[in-house]
């Protein structure tokens, strides 16, 4: 296996991690809601921003080593990739509706 074919497979699920550990890093440290939230009357319905901005954080977190998670396994099982991020991005849709519900 060498550069060329792990970037074949597995270059856009490297990708997506990158930009959503970017995020989730710049949700946490930073706590505004604004980068996710851009309408001012959802922001205003979310009680606690703060404790909201650092558990969506941490979910984009997962969510971008649940992509790099996918980006490995597809480099041997394809299938078992796709079945990892569907698990991972229903469990993600999980986590967002409870801490939505628990802030907002």
């Amino acid at each position: 296996m060498d550069l060329n074919f792990v970037l074949q497979q597995s270059g856009i699920e490297f990708i997506v991690c990158a930009i959503c550990l970017f995020y989730g890093i710049r949700l946490v440290i930073s706590k505004d809601i604004g980068i996710i939230i851009k309408d001012e009357e959802e922001k205003r319905k979310i009680r606690r921003q703060t404790e909201y901005a650092f558990y969506a954080g941490a979910i984009i977190l997962i969510l971008g080593l649940a992509t790099l998670i996918m980006g490995i396994l597809a480099l041997f099982n394809s299938v078992a990739a796709f079945v990892e991020i569907i698990i991972a991005v229903i469990a993600v849709g999980i986590m967002w509706k409870f801490v939505h519900e628990k802030y907002s």
